[in-house]
């Protein structure tokens, strides 16, 4: 499995190479690129499932004048490679990538039609200059794309897109109507105005900037008029078989997400036959109560000899439903995706491949809804009054919180008798009526969307159209999309072995009233499967892969609920009507009716708001689309370690706009460091310290900053994390005074915007700061991938410490680095157990030179260390720029302090760093782990992280022993 993206009409190895790692998640192990100049630029990363040794991408052709980048899996590749390898064609690997790019050669843009499997790609013919995206039947797999003036691009998931300048900006009110109408934004549209979904069974070519949208598969209903029942309960067990067998090709672990419903234990007993026992099997736990189904999953799992996994699903509800709502990149309320996600988390830690039943219900008429069907249209030929009449008694009736919910199922049954069997069908699956919109939405949004139709297009006609509906419409863009996102945010490949075009084609020729006869839902999947499935699963009440989302918002989600959809909260996003949320939930409270869908799908948006305007999508803001040299400052008011982590953001900046003006604000003890990174043209440093400076400093950092006003700078990127409310202060100060086009920062939660752009963190962030501080270049347009610290010592100051070396008689030796000091005295380990430390240096490491580094105000500490000639006590004597030289020259180096630790190991120093109260989270990730070993111990009471310039009880520090220190020294030297 593998995200895909790229685009056409630009070359920019930076931005595809940030939308490339945006895509990380879906494939960990490995990463891709090919670019033919400004014509297009392709880039995947890859979940290594199929041929792990030769399956790197892009894949080619003979003479390299096709190239694909793919995500999926095609089964029958096997088949097809035998058929090209017939006709002539040679293979260079064993993946099933490169089938597509023989198969494009000998069928041309139909191709996929061939095809039986999951998949998106996309392909450039050199010779036709000719790029051409394709997506799977049933739209398992995603794809998206937009095109921006002479612009093209593409890639699996919204988030890559967003990286591009301008592509994702304005919303678009019809996608926010479909989404609160159905709970999910239908195909082709998306969020964004001008970004779309690529609908499956499609092909898009792209040829001299012009893009064509081109079906190249289409339903075909297998002939099964008049063939007995016997006849179809066969094909259906062999269909089924041989779709579940081919899916199990994998070079990697392999299990089962199971439910205890029919769909899943029919998977389940064909991976028992054709792979023996032992299958892993994964199902969600809710303590119980009717949508608890691991009773029924566990008899399934013994019957069939799986490995049973039960995840009890006990998290943070509230906290996995806002990194979901990120992690869709546009609005999704199908809230069976909360338990997607925890199970998939699970199975990830011992499989890397699941199957799962999805697409059971629509093709044997699984849903309540089938059954209401069959009765719709006699329920219509009822006179009109009797029909209004029965709506009206109806909608008194109290509704139930059960996963089921009958009578909520008897009232919208009763009620769609108004129309035809479209409308009423249509009624069935939407969670907003017409009639409540006006009051629901904002005056604004109801005006944008009163005049265009919520319904979605092809609505059924009649029972038996509502195959082709659902396997267009509810199957692609709800359930395979949440599989899919829910799955790959694990980066665990999810299959769906009941979407094979073979048993799909086949089931549509069987009527309705045939697959459900008797009113028994999925009759003839449980008649074909009677004989191999426990009996109580047989004959299972209909459950569905269902939340009790309505108990957890009376619970657990409750002050979650409410803060979400307070009136200060939608009232600023501007989309819905405070009033007409207060309603629902007032409504929904009451217990006349079980508005939960909803309630959830408003919350849902709201936090997709609040994380888009955290993280907003690259963009080139009027005053950032300059002509001519663009200026930029960067402000970062911190120490040493602070300003080596921005670095890759240096770099990213200098590769995309290398004839722009970079320029640095920063304090004085690490003026002189900023000026030896390269990149930088000038750098202004203020007397501003940890405390209070006095006047006269703070009379020169007001003149600094109107003096950099005059420079007039086109952006201003902000690193400092602002974490108090003097900080917002300070920030807004340098905004108002400096005054940029744009303003960039990163602030604390709660603390209020302190830029053009903030991006907000919580206190405690388990990203690298690298990684957070990279996010300030997205409104810039750019999102640097390589997150590598880095810092080159110059020329001069490598000779200089060389010959004070030299003259000292220290050259020649193994040089082992120890760092005593600290910024912050809470930070320092106590100066016995460094002694201790030295001693067991000299006697490990006998022909070393141990040098002792700090600041002229630590000589003394160095000093003390002094318990042998092999020991030389340098604090004081060098450069900060010097110092780095000599780390660089360091086999190790021993430290209780982040700034010399990251120094060291940008310098590219094997680095041992001792930890204290310090946020290890942010700042230990940033170096490479082969690079570092960390020293910490977690000691109960203490305050994590702890910034405190003082503390009276070291604790956590006095916990690392002289002895922890030592090993960690060997194991990198090792």
């Amino acid at each position: 499995m593998c995200g895909i993206c790229g685009f056409a009409g630009d070359k920019n190895e930076g931005l595809l190479r940030a939308m490339a790692g945006s895509l990380e998640h879906r494939g960990p192990d490995e990463d891709g690129f090919f670019t033919d100049e400004e014509r297009v630029s392709l880039g995947m990363r890859r979940l290594k499932v199929i041929d792990l040794a030769t399956g790197s991408q892009p894949v080619f052709n003979e003479d390299r004048t096709v190239a694909v980048v793919f995500n999926g899996e095609i089964y029958n590749y096997k088949e097809l490679r035998a058929e090209l390898q017939a006709q002539g064609h040679r293979f260079s690997t064993n993946t099933d990538t490169e089938v597509l790019a023989h198969l494009y050669e000998r069928h041309g843009d139909e191709f996929p039609k061939f095809l039986r499997g999951m998949f998106a790609f996309a392909l450039w013919d050199a010779k036709e200059r000719k790029l051409l995206l394709g997506r799977d039947q049933f739209g398992i797999k995603p794809l998206y794309y937009a095109q921006a003036g002479n612009k093209f691009y593409f890639a699996s998931e919204l988030k890559a897109l967003r990286l591009a300048p301008g592509v994702c900006g304005d919303l678009d009110p019809l996608a926010i109507d479909r989404y609160f109408t159905y709970l999910y934004v239908p195909a082709p549209l998306t969020i964004y105005r001008g970004v779309k979904k690529l609908e499956p069974g499609c092909v898009l070519v792209l040829r001299n900037g012009a893009a064509a949208v081109e079906k190249y598969w289409e339903l075909t209903p297998a002939d099964n008029a008049g063939k007995p029942e016997e006849y179809l309960l066969e094909n259906i067990r062999d269909l089924l078989s041989k779709s579940v067998k081919e899916q199990l090709v994998s070079d990697v672990p392999l299990g089962l997400l199971l439910s205890g419903g029919v769909d899943s234990v029919s998977i389940l007993s064909f991976m028992a036959e054709h792979a023996g026992s032992g299958v892993k099997a994964f199902t969600a736990g809710f303590g119980g109560g009717d949508f608890d189904e691991t009773a029924a999953a566990a008899v399934a799992a013994k019957r069939f000899g799986a490995e049973h996994f039960i995840i009890p699903v006990e998290a943070d509800i509230g906290a996995v439903i806002t990194k979901l709502a990120g992690h869709f990149d546009e609005p999704f309320a199908d809230s069976s995706a909360l338990a997607n996600y925890l199970v998939t988390k699970e199975a990830r830690s011992r499989v890397t491949v699941a199957l799962a039943g999805i697409g059971g219900d629509e093709l044997f008429g699984g849903y309540p809804r089938h059954l209401g069907a069959r009765l719709l249209p006699g329920y219509l030929k009822l006179p009109g009054g009797l029909r209004r009449l029965a709506g009206s008694a109806a909608s008194l009736l109290p509704e139930s919180r059960s996963s089921f919910n009958l009578p909520g199922r008897v009232k919208r049954f009763l009620n769609s008798g108004a129309g035809d069997f479209g409308s009423g069908y249509n009624s069935w699956i939407s969670y907003l009526a017409a009639a409540e919109k006006k009051e629901f939405y904002s005056g604004r949004l109801y005006a944008e969307t009163a005049a265009g139709s919520g319904a979605l297009p092809g609505l059924p006609g009649g029972p038996d159209g509502i195959f082709g509906f659902e396997l267009g419409s509810y199957l692609p863009d709800d359930l395979l999309c949440l599989a899919d996102r829910a799955s790959m945010a694990n980066s665990l490949e999810l299959r769906v072995p009941f979407l094979d075009t073979r048993l799909v084609e086949f089931m549509a020729g069987i009527p309705l009233a045939d697959k459900t006869r008797g009113f028994r839902l999925k009759h003839l999947l449980k008649k074909a499967m009677a004989g191999r499935l426990p009996p109580e699963i047989a004959k299972g009440a209909k459950r569905g892969f269902q939340v009790p989302l309505a108990a957890w918002q009376a619970n657990e989600l409750k002050d979650f609920t409410a803060a979400a959809l307070s009136p200060e909260a939608v009232k600023r996003a501007g989309v819905l009507s405070p009033e007409g949320v207060a309603k629902m939930l007032a409504e929904h409270s009451s217990g006349r009716r079980n508005l939960y869908d909803r309630i959830y799908a408003a919350s849902v948006f709201h936090l997709w708001l609040e994380h888009t305007s955290h993280n907003p999508p690259a963009v080139i803001s009027g005053a950032w689309s300059v002509r001519g040299k663009r200026k930029i400052l960067l402000v970062n008011m911190a120490g040493l370690g602070d300003i080596v982590m921005m670095t890759p953001a240096v770099r990213a900046l200098r590769a995309a706009y290398p004839d722009a003006s970079l320029e640095l604000l920063t304090i004085d003890r690490s003026g002189e460091l900023a000026g030896g990174i390269a990149g930088i043209d000038r750098v202004h440093a203020v007397p501003i310290h940890y405390r209070w400076a006095g006047p006269a400093a703070l009379y020169k950092f007001l003149r600094t900053l109107l003096a950099l006003r005059s420079g007039r700078f086109d952006a201003l990127v902000n690193f400092s994390l602002v974490s108090s409310f003097g900080g917002l202060v300070k920030a807004g100060l340098v905004n108002k005074l400096v005054a940029p086009g744009l303003s960039v920062c990163r602030a604390l939660e709660g603390l209020g915007a302190a830029g053009t752009f903030t991006f907000y963190e919580e206190e405690i962030e388990k990203k690298s700061e690298v990684e957070l501080t990279a996010r300030l270049l997205g409104p810039l347009g750019l999102e640097p991938r390589d997150l590598t610290i880095s810092w080159t010592p110059g020329f001069d100051e490598k000779r200089a410490v060389l010959k004070d070396l030299a003259a000292r008689g220290l050259s020649g030796r193994p040089l082992i680095g120890l760092n005593p000091g600290a910024f912050r005295p809470s930070r320092r380990w106590a100066p016995e157990k460094w002694k201790a430390l030295v001693s067991l240096l000299l006697e490990k490491y006998p022909s070393a030179l141990l040098v002792v580094t700090g600041s002229a105000g630590e000589k003394s500490l160095a000093a003390g260390l002094k318990i042998s000639e092999r020991v030389f006590p340098a604090a004081g004597l060098y450069s900060t720029r010097e110092s780095a030289a000599l780390y660089a020259l360091m086999d190790v180096f021993i430290t209780n302090d982040t700034g010399p630790m990251h120094l060291a190991a940008a310098a590219g120093t094997k680095t041992v760093c001792i930890f204290g109260p310090g946020d290890h989270w942010r700042f230990s990730p940033s170096v490479p782990a082969e690079r570092l070993r960390v020293l910490r111990k977690d000691v109960p009471g203490c305050e994590v992280p702890c910034y405190k310039f003082n503390c009276a009880n070291t604790a956590c520090l006095d916990a690392v022993t002289p002895a922890d220190a030592l090993a960690a020294a060997a194991e990198l030297l090792a």
